[in-house]
C-alpha cells in the first residue's frame, strides 16, 4: 500500500502545480506512443516478433520520454541552484541541522518549492552505492509556498531530529512551480 500512496501523491503533486508547458511535453510524449502503439498493431499480422520488439522499445520510450521531458523543461524553464551551505551535527544531541540556498535562476518567479534532503550510506563499491542511493535510509522534504522572486535567494534551515548516523553521504535536489 505504502508505494501505491507515494504514487497517487506525486501524481497528486504534479498535477496540482505542472504549467501549461509540462501538459504539452507529456501529451507529445503519449501521442508517440499511441501512433508507435497503432502502428505495431498493424504490423503484428505480417511481422509479429518485430512488432513485438518495437512494442517492448515503445514502453521503455514513454518511461524514460515521461522523466527526461520533465527533466528537460525543468532545467530550461525553471532554473534554480540550491546549494548546501552547511551540516551540523550536533554533539549532545541526536539532531543534525542543515542550512540550504536556494537561488531563483528562471525568467520568473517561483510560487512553490519543494526541497528532498536525502541520507544514503556510504559504500565503496559502485554497484552497492547505486543501489543504496535509491532507496535512501532518511529522508526529509521542505515545501517553501511564498514566492520566490528572480535572482532572489532564499536561505533554509532543516533541523532533523532522531537523527545520528555514522557514515552517510547526502544528496540534495529541488523542485520549483
Amino acid at each position: 500500500m505504502g508505494v501505491l500512496n507515494s504514487l497517487k501523491q506525486t501524481i497528486n503533486f504534479y498535477m496540482a502545480h505542472f504549467v501549461f508547458v509540462d501538459y504539452l511535453a507529456v501529451m507529445w510524449v503519449l501521442l508517440v506512443f499511441l501512433v508507435v502503439l497503432f502502428l505495431v498493431i498493424i504490423m503484428m499480422i505480417k511481422r509479429p516478433l518485430l512488432a513485438s520488439f518495437i512494442l517492448i522499445a515503445n514502453i521503455c520510450f514513454v518511461v524514460f520520454g515521461l522523466i527526461y521531458t520533465h527533466k528537460l523543461v525543468d532545467e530550461n524553464l525553471r532554473k534554480r541552484e540550491l546549494i548546501v551551505d552547511k551540516i551540523t551535527q550536533l554533539n549532545f544531541s541526536d539532531t543534525l541541522i542543515a542550512d540550504l540556498n536556494l537561488t531563483n535562476l528562471s525568467k520568473k518567479p517561483f510560487k512553490y518549492c519543494r526541497i528532498k534532503l536525502k541520507f544514503v550510506n556510504e559504500e565503496n563499491n559502485k554497484i552497492k552505492h547505486f543501489i543504496k542511493s535509491a532507496k535512501p535510509f532518511r529522508t526529509q522534504t521542505h515545501t517553501i509556498e511564498e514566492p520566490i522572486d528572480v535572482n532572489q535567494t532564499k536561505t533554509i534551515r532543516l533541523i532533523i531530529n532522531d537523527f545520528r548516523p555514522i557514515n552517510y553521504t547526502t544528496k540534495v535536489s529541488s523542485e520549483c512551480f
